[in-house]
């Protein structure tokens, strides 16, 4: 059975940025299972989420409440290998009649950049008097405690700089620190305590990637080449937490172009997924995938051509197994993987190109629950959405 373990992150100002190791401090405490633990694994993604409760005495859970959120989750098999990790972002706690759920933490912003353009009155009519601007704003003891949130807002149209600021001041004033909400009741459950966590794919949602210099809105790159240059090594290198590197990366060379210039105010995620969803320089734009997995590892790859995983449906013990017939644990399986229905359509034969093949799944998602359930969700391989987001089309 898998185990679980907390760690308190450590995280330190490096310039205008931070230094970010989630397992930087002393191990918190290892977790009790209870039947309600869960994660879920995608193939666009890599760690997704986990779902925690176990029950705790009072110290325990105000100790959860109070320094819960952010803290580092490591989830390992019977082996010690590390099978899903990422961050508190939610704590939920019953004591008694009160329950108090603090967090969404993802939902903060300790840096925030508000856009203006500045206007007046000329004659009868306000007018913009000079292009969009900007300004910026952190708030330390959130961004030293939590990592770095970033959101960019926009104030419209402002009579002078300081007018723009206030409403920046005014956001981060709000936003800066999780929410707390609270609720009494006089049919209260006793005492339980629950965690919502995600992979830490997420944080590349918390900041924003834009490529503006001067000279560059003509030049194209590719999505990944050797040179550390491309256009998706430049989105990873831009972390401001420190929780991603290129040098800790698998990522296929992909040699689509596309154009360095990006001046939409996307979060990073946003950016790296249209490069995913433009598929590979092969001649039918094949399907890629991304996903953050153990020790932050960010794995970039084309999808496999050939089974990994097979399952029998008449198999009382619904085992899944190697293509050798190795049984392989349900915490144990992977999503981005063809998985082959062996006594469906066993008249079949194996086309070459498997999603053509009514017996393959190619697994999307991936629902581990303890003790033993498993979950497996699968998709469609086209790739009209490739081969029109290579043209810098939509669908």
């Amino acid at each position: 059975m898998p185990s679980i373990t907390a760690f308190t992150p450590s995280i330190t100002a490096d310039g205008t940025n931070v230094t970010y190791v989630p397992d930087g401090k002393a191990v918190i405490e290892q977790l009790p299972l209870v039947a309600d633990f869960s994660f879920t694994i995608v193939a666009d993604g890599g760690y997704e989420d986990a779902n925690i409760s176990f029950a705790e005495n009072q110290v325990d859970i105000e100790s959860w409440i109070e320094y819960g959120l952010g803290r580092h989750i490591q989830i390992h098999d019977d082996d010690l290998v590390l099978i899903w990790e990422g961050f508190v972002n939610q704590v939920s706690v019953s004591l008694g009649p009160l329950s108090i759920s603090r967090g969404p933490l993802n939902a903060i912003a300790n840096r925030v950049t508000a856009k203006y353009a500045m206007s007046e009155i000329v004659g009868n009519e306000i007018v913009a008097t000079a292009d969009l601007s900007t300004t910026t704003t952190d708030d330390e003891y959130s961004k030293l405690k939590y990592g770095i949130f970033e959101k960019i807002i926009d104030v419209g149209s402002v009579w002078d700089a300081t007018e723009a600021a206030k409403y920046m001041n005014m956001h981060i004033a709000a936003y800066s620190l999780p929410e707390t909400a609270k609720q009494f009741s006089n049919q209260g459950q006793g005492l339980g305590l629950s965690i919502q966590c995600l992979g830490y794919y997420h944080f590349f949602k918390n900041y924003i990637y834009d490529e503006i210099a001067v000279g560059v809105d003509n030049i194209s790159v590719e999505i990944t080449n050797a040179t550390d240059n491309g256009k998706m090594q430049l989105a990873i290198a831009a972390d401001p937490n420190g929780l991603f590197t290129v040098a800790n990366s698998d990522l296929y060379t992909n040699g689509i172009t596309v154009p360095q210039w990006d001046d939409q105010d996307s979060d990073a995620w946003t950016v790296i997924q249209t490069l995913v969803i433009a598929g590979d320089d092969t001649a039918d734009y094949g399907r890629t995938i991304f996903g953050v997995y153990a020790g932050r590892k960010i794995i970039y790859a084309q999808v496999p051509t050939e089974f990994e995983y097979r399952q029998a449906l008449s198999d009382p013990g619904q085992k899944v197994t190697t293509m050798e017939g190795g049984e392989v644990k349900p915490w144990n399986v992977l999503p981005g993987k063809w998985l082959l229905f062996t006594d469906f359509l066993t008249d079949k034969i194996t086309p070459s190109n498997l999603r053509k093949d009514q017996r393959a799944m190619f697994i999307e998602r991936v629902v581990y629950s303890s003790p033993y359930g498993l979950q497996l969700d699968g998709g469609k391989m086209y790739s009209v959405k490739q081969a029109l987001a290579a043209k810098g089309l939509g669908m």
